[in-house]
């Protein structure tokens, strides 16, 4: 049976809204692989290390990856899963809140090195949305901590990201990078470390603090930050109209802040929200998928 690519895409977003069925979930092929807190580290390590081992270096090739974690906790302080994103591969929490879905690990870009040095230049076409990341991977040296080396067509979005947090890889040099996108998260434990990113964006989210710009940063909708953002950066604490990604048709749009920091008190006054703006409510009709 043709099942059509707008319904299919669908139920796929919709599973989180749904909270933890444990229904058998429908075949999406086998570019397609839903983890279940159930499964063994072992096996989860083994499956995602795969597909990084292939997708890391296949800039042009035409596999594409959805790697779908169910509601759940995901490693431990002793066994962490601790994992790389390659080129064309989506990584996502199934959860109604990013805090649905926790990872004890790591979830890596790293740099890519070739005979003129090691560089995060090339870095596209991957995304890592809808977790948390309590970051674990103290025996890996000087990669220690939360990597996030991209440049371009590579966001982070709903991600709560607990512990160091680098979108440079300062390992290898010359460390190059080029650009990214941030929304609707938040940082926790360490100042996170812009080092060679030029032009990134951050919208709506919280920060423990933001080291340093190279040209064109921007913190946009920036509800809390416990230190100031550097300059060259540009800063508007509020954004007058934002729509997310396709997914959660549900979803409030806040002016400031995070879309899930209040998540289960919609109904309260904005006085009793301490002037937390939720924004509206945004239906399928509003959106259009191809």
């Amino acid at each position: 049976m043709h099942v059509p690519r707008r319904f299919a895409l669908c139920c796929l977003f919709f599973i989180g809204a749904l909270g933890p069925v444990r229904a058998t979930p429908p075949d999406f092929g086998p570019n397609v692989m839903i983890f279940d807190p159930s499964m063994p580290t072992s096996q989860i390590q083994k499956a995602v290390d795969a597909i990084a081992n292939q997708q890391i270096p296949n800039q042009f090739g035409p596999q594409r990856y959805a790697l779908l974690f169910m509601p759940g906790t995901y490693g431990t302080s002793d066994t962490p899963l601790n994992f790389q994103v390659g080129y064309y591969t989506a990584v996502a929490g199934l959860g109604s809140s990013p805090k649905d879905v926790v990872i004890n690990g790591s979830i890596d870009v790293y740099n890519q090195c070739d005979a003129s040095g090691c560089v995060a230049l090339n870095n596209f076409w991957r995304s890592l949305s809808n977790l948390t990341v309590n970051v674990t991977n103290p025996s890996f040296g000087c990669h220690t901590g939360e990597f996030w080396a991209v440049s371009q067509a590579a966001p982070m979005r709903r991600v709560h990201i607990n512990g160091l947090a680098t979108l440079m890889d300062y390992c290898t040099g010359p460390s190059f990078a080029s650009g990214g996108f941030i929304a609707d998260s938040e940082f926790d434990g360490s100042t996170v470390i812009n080092g060679s990113q030029q032009q990134w964006l951050v919208r709506n989210s919280k920060l423990d603090g933001w080291s340093n710009g190279v040209l064109e940063p921007g913190v946009l909708g920036r509800r809390e930050c416990s230190r100031p953002v550097l300059p060259p950066s540009a800063k508007l604490r509020s954004v007058y109209h934002a729509r997310e990604q396709p997914g959660d048709p549900r979803r409030a749009i806040p002016i400031r802040g995070r879309s899930w920091a209040l998540q289960g008190i919609r109904t309260l006054g904005a006085a009793q929200l301490g002037g937390h703006d939720l924004g509206r409510w945004a239906g399928c009709r509003f959106f259009h998928l191809y």
